[in-house]
């Protein structure tokens, strides 16, 4: 149960940081369609003027985000499967689900309470009672 509660941690960093990366994207986006005009910051040794357009680094920069997106969102999808396969071994099937919605999943309270049908104060309750239940198996399993 150690290594579900760290896969948990591990998924929702992930998608922290994918969804700061897709800002960035847009970031990078936004700022790629500006009117071109010149290069200033850059060190000019020749004393000629830059032939780089000024938005090419915003396009760059966009293209190597888009490329980290996609390496965390593999690296985000096996980790779901993981922790997938890991809640399996959760005998309270309430547990199970509200930790698969909640955490793997990345739902909030209020839709992962209409999934399961319950009131969302209820899920709530749950999702702590899951935690305390993963936290004290670990515990358990140290021992």
């Amino acid at each position: 149960m150690k290594r579900l509660t760290k896969i948990l941690g591990e998924i929702k960093e992930l998608r922290r940081r994918i969804k700061c990366e897709l800002e960035m994207v847009r970031y990078y986006d936004a700022m790629s369609n500006l009117i071109p005009g010149p290069v200033y910051g850059e060190e000019n040794i020749h004393h000629e003027k830059s032939t780089r357009a000024p938005f090419e680094k915003w396009i760059g920069k966009k293209l190597d985000m888009e490329t980290k997106i996609k390496e965390d969102e593999t690296k985000l999808k096996s980790l779901i499967d993981e922790a997938t396969t890991m809640l399996e071994g959760i005998g309270d099937i309430r547990y199970r689900y509200i930790l698969l919605y909640r955490d793997v999943l990345g739902l909030d309270y209020l839709e992962t309470s209409k999934r399961m049908k319950i009131a969302k104060s209820t899920a709530y309750r749950f999702h702590a009672e899951a935690i305390a239940y993963i936290v004290s198996a670990s515990k358990e399993d140290e021992v």
